[in-house]
């Protein structure tokens, strides 16, 4: 965001390269990594899950997920687990960012409801006092405890959450900015720069027009 708050697009720089670079590293090795969408086609589940099936057989060292995965961990990993949080870019950063899951469940009014309006407060209401009560209860007693298995695993969870990061990129969907990224992940060579300046037209009416909604 600019010096107003207002969204502008930031990802075209050095720093990126040199990330997709670090990340290329390892994620272009087939005995080092797994990436779910090469195995289309070639297991009989859900060829997202082989992943994280793989970490809960024990056949994996490390996995990514999300928080709200963790009950399923804990019930079906044959071994016991730790978590950590994403490494930093160099030493000069100040956290361990990580991103927010853009799904989420959501609460629809039917277009029957006798009063919208109503609804709408409560369901706002609720939401907010579940900050300080269920969902805090949660976070202490069920991802720190119940589904984990040290003090180290919930200070990590600490530092994942102290760092986490909204990209609206991949919330609203920009234009072909977060394809770049995925496939540049696995590519044979970083063509970052020129993939770039293909979507960036787009990508910047997207964010105009994201601006304009929002305004109103």
């Amino acid at each position: 965001k600019d010096e107003n708050d207002v969204p502008i697009l930031t990802l075209n720089s050095d720093r990126t390269v040199s990330a997709i670079d670090k990340v290329r590293s390892f994620f272009t090795l087939k005995n080092v990594t797994v990436i779910p969408d090469q195995w289309q086609g070639k297991v009989d589940y859900d060829y997202w899950s082989v992943s994280s099936k793989g970490f809960k057989e024990g056949r994996t060292l490390f996995t990514t997920s999300f928080p709200h995965s963790l009950k399923g961990y804990s019930s079906d990993c044959v071994n016991d687990y730790g978590i950590i949080p994403y490494p930093k870019f160099d030493e000069s950063q100040e956290k361990h960012y990580t991103y927010a899951d853009r799904y989420s469940m959501l609460f629809c009014i039917p277009a029957s409801c006798a009063d919208p309006d109503f609804a709408g407060f409560m369901l706002e209401a609720l939401s907010a006092e579940a900050t300080d009560t269920s969902l805090k209860a949660y976070y202490e007693i069920s991802c720190k405890t119940k589904y984990t298995y040290d003090a180290d695993s919930a200070e990590m969870l600490d530092l994942t959450f102290d760092g986490i990061q909204y990209d609206l990129t991949r919330i609203y969907s920009i234009s072909g900015v977060n394809d770049i990224l995925y496939k540049l992940a696995s590519k044979k060579d970083n063509t970052f720069s020129s993939d770039y300046a293909k979507i960036e037209s787009k990508a910047q009416a997207d964010i105009e027009k994201l601006i304009e909604d929002l305004n109103g």
